[in-house]
């Protein structure tokens, strides 16, 4: 079997077709370390191996099939409470990761599927007959009937001769096969061999008897009668007319489809059974983690709010993740990336009391034993620990004997506020799933038709807990000096019990989040054994001694963000089929973060901890250079870029280019360097944030004129077109083009903005809320609605309301969708922004 690498094909096995071309098979497997099908499934059996908590053959038969089939849709468990999108950059996710992008661009038993594909449809179909079955049962009641497990176990061993039969198919793994099978099922004779793997060999046996690769849906002939007619011409040996003989042929291949259409159905998403999605989302993420640094005068504070930050987002949206597997299978999720999640279900009283769940876990997400829970067990101890216990306890009316033991009385009204006050604005909520396109809003009942469908505007609430606190206050913030500044540690991890100002419960506790995930982040980067280097290591005895002379400091920021990422889930996609959304939603996350840790981990740097990246939240990664006392200034960020550049021209771009010599999948980047004289991070943080933005705007002003495909609708090229150029030519010399050694890509359009003056407030970024607008939201969107809330916006529009041009109404749609409900008041603002 030939190694997959690169433009190299497998040897004796098809590729899928391409997600995002769907008249062609995918060139290569994605992946940058090279695979073959063998060590695909010892990958699988490893990770079951590593699985934390109790061993995969002893579970219940149920629990260890939700393990297998996480796996293959790449979202083990890698460490207590947390999968592969909640530690993206940890090594064992991208093993993952890699794991699951192979099997998504194996051909499967259909002609126009993936492996992966295949494997979550016989979990999503075979799981919706199992709650079908046993909807009026509680779990606690199945937990050990014999038929529920064996229930389960059928679905195990239906994926597992699926999986041998595309990658084992000329028996040249079986060893890997083997330990797959003992990694689920153990060796035992009784449990193991002569249950799980006899079932599985048993079905194994059974795929190639069906002839599945060119197979489609077929309609019921309206020739039955005179098939009849036919057959029993045949039983007395008289010859058919032509006529007759195309009949006959027609019929045949209907019975031998309905003969086999219950495995077709089984391996296949039928869109038809799924009437209802789910849509998880939240909204203005970079705008929120700006505005909890806002206010600050301690160097080291900021990486660690925005490390909780980042982390309590993964944290939440992995909760809900993990609610929508629990009930449904990981292959109902459509879409999961950029802070938003996408759900299929199959009625609305479904929908209905999914979303219900979803909201209930959103407020209480940290307060029952969940894997988020789990996760976060000691810092959330560290934020009990940081409260004024005692007070608390006298106002509970309970004497405070046992604070471990009373702990969830006084921290679920604080992880409520945290879920209310403390996010950035939500929504949560259901649609009857129809074919509707955000495209073309061209007059004022399309505009209101797109309304009604878009729903409710997300929700947030205000945090009433912070009017005392430094880093919300700003009068509280200019009033302390920077002396006490440096104790903020103490602010978070202690009760104060100064009476003039407190940290707030919520950026209490995204420090502490945040201090935390800094030690665990710092080693992943530890040396390697074979790490090369590229200064020659001073030889010395005592290491202790060494590095606690060298005072390590950040010395650059580099902010990533990926050009209109958000392009490949806008909703224009809608007309593509579920399982294209699906495959190009999981392997862009998936390719897009294996391709930053191996530009990350391919530095070659002396030591350990060079680089760390602060916030992973969604396309937006922020990473900071680590330089000791009296180092230059480096240049591991600057290589991290052409590395990067390299990875993804070389992985999604290849998908992506469809007959075009140029990348698609481009990044803007904002990028700084620690400047002599005191320069301090919170300078640096300004200036990587408008660096970036120039980037951004920068790079638009070179393709807006460009015909070819880029990651961008033409409304969004027409629409940036129309903006005021607010870069001057002297910034725009700071514009740089990322270098690229990939000699196929003639010209590369990833680019970054470097610019390390100290005129930070000169070209301060302007506040991304903008111009807020408070309006009543209808309940449903009719013409007179719609005029209401013209009017009052009509003052702060640059076109009058009279005189709207078939455009304008696409653009309204943007600026009256871009709001926010305060659930205190009850009342909806709309943030104008750039009009």
């Amino acid at each position: 079997m030939a190694q997959i690498y690169g433009l190299k094909k497998v040897g004796c096995m098809k590729l899928a077709i391409n997600p995002w071309n769907e008249k062609e098979e995918l060139g290569n497997i994605p992946t940058l370390k090279k695979y073959t099908n063998g060590e695909i499934l010892y990958n699988l059996a490893i990770i079951l191996d590593e699985w934390p908590g109790v061993s995969t053959p002893i579970l219940l038969k149920k629990e260890r099939h939700n393990r297998l089939i996480m796996a293959i849709a790449g979202y083990p468990e890698i460490e207590i409470g947390t999968k592969p999108l909640d530690w993206k950059l940890h090594e064992k996710s991208i093993r993952a990761f890699e794991t699951s992008i192979y099997l998504d661009s194996v051909n499967g038993l259909l002609e126009k599927s993936s492996l992966r594909s295949e494997l979550l449809n016989v979990d999503l179909n075979m799981r919706k007959k199992i709650n079908k079955k046993y909807e009026n049962k509680k779990e606690t009641e199945l937990k050990f009937n014999d038929e529920y497990g064996k229930d389960w176990e059928n679905i195990t061993t239906e994926c597992l001769s699926i999986l041998f039969k595309v990658l084992n198919s000329k028996n040249d793994f079986d060893d890997a096969q083997e330990a797959l099978l003992a990694s689920i099922f153990s060796y035992d004779n009784t449990a193991g061999i002569r249950k799980g793997w006899k079932h599985t060999f048993e079905k194994l046996q059974k795929i190639p008897e069906i002839p599945l690769k060119n197979m489609k849906e077929m309609r019921k002939p309206n020739t039955g009668k005179e098939f009849g007619k036919i057959r029993m011409k045949i039983e007395k040996g008289k010859i058919l007319s032509e006529n007759e003989e195309k009949i006959r042929e027609e019929y045949e291949k209907y019975l031998e489809y309905k003969k086999n259409e219950p495995y077709y159905k089984l391996i296949r998403l039928n869109e038809d059974e799924w009437l209802y999605e789910i849509n998880f989302q939240f909204y203005r993420i970079q705008t929120w983690m700006n505005g909890l640094i806002k206010y600050n005068k301690s160097d080291g504070t900021p990486q660690r709010i925005l490390r909780g930050a980042s982390l309590i987002l993964e944290t939440m949206i992995s909760e809900i993740r993990e609610l929508c597997m629990e009930r449904f299978g990981p292959g109902s999720i459509l879409i999961d990336g950029g802070g938003r999640l996408r759900i299929l279900v199959s009625n609305e009283n479904e929908a209905q009391k999914h979303v219900k769940d979803m909201n209930d876990r959103f407020e209480g997400f940290l307060i029952t034993t969940t894997q988020g829970q789990k996760r976060l067990e000691e810092e959330l101890d560290r934020w009990f620990m940081s409260e004024n216990v005692d007070e608390k306890y006298k106002i509970l009316n309970k004497k405070n004997k046992n604070n471990k033991g009373k702990q969830k009385e006084i921290i679920a009204p604080m992880i409520k506020n945290l879920a209310e006050s403390g996010l950035p604005p939500r929504k949560i909520n259901y649609i009857k799933r129809r074919k509707f396109t955000y495209e073309g809003i061209n007059n004022k009942k399309q505009l209101i038709n797109a309304l009604n469908y878009w729903g409710k505007p997300p929700t947030q609430k205000q945090n009433k807990n912070s009017s005392k606190c430094p880093f919300s206050n700003e009068d509280i913030f200019k009033k302390l000096d920077k002396e006490k500044w440096n104790s903020v540690d103490e602010w978070c991890f202690k009760w104060n019990y100064n009476k003039d100002w407190e940290v707030n419960q919520n950026h209490k506790f995204l420090y502490i989040i945040g201090h935390f995930q800094r030690m665990k982040d710092s080693v992943l980067h530890r040396p390697k054994l074979e790490q090369k280097t590229n200064v020659k290591r001073n030889k010395f005895h005592n290491l202790y001694t060494y590095l606690e002379k060298q005072d390590r400091a950040v010395g650059g920021l580099l902010k990533l963000d990926g050009n209109s990422v958000g392009h490949i889930f806008n909703p224009k996609n809608d007309d593509l089929n579920d399982e294209i959304i699906r495959r190009r939603s999981f392997r862009f996350n998936a390719i897009w973060w294996c391709s930053i840790y191996y530009a990350l981990n391919e530095n070659e740097y002396n030591g350990g901890d060079r680089l760390g990246a602060w916030v992973v939240a969604g396309d937006d990664v922020l990473i900071a250079e680590y330089k000791h006392k009296n180092e230059e200034n480096l240049t591991f960020l600057e290589k991290l870029m052409i590395k990067l550049s390299n990875n993804i021209n070389n992985t999604i771009n290849k998908e992506l280019e469809y007959k075009q010599k140029r990348p698609i999948l481009t990044f803007s980047a904002g990028y700084t360097k620690k400047q002599d004289g005191g320069d301090r991070i919170q300078s640096m943080l300004k200036r990587v944030e408008r660096n970036e933005k120039f980037a951004k705007v920068i790079w638009k002003q070179t393709i807006i004129h460009d015909k070819k495909k880029h990651m961008m609708s033409e409304e969004k090229i027409k629409s940036f077109k129309e903006t005021k150029n607010t870069i001057s030519e002297a910034n725009s010399k700071k514009f740089h083009k990322v270098k690229d050694f990939d000699n196929k890509f003639k010209e590369n359009l990833n680019c970054y903005y470097e610019d390390n003056d100290e005129g930070t407030k000169k070209y301060e970024v302007i506040d991304e809320k903008g111009i807020q607008v408070e309006v009543n939201w209808p309940e449903k969107w009719d013409e007179e609605k719609l005029n209401d809330i013209l009017k009052k916006l009509e003052s702060h529009l640059t076109v009058k309301i009279k005189n709207l041009s078939d455009e304008d109404y696409s653009k309204l749609f943007q600026i009256i969708t871009r709001c926010e409900k305060d659930l205190d008041s009850n009342k909806t603002k709309i943030l104008i922004k750039n009009y």
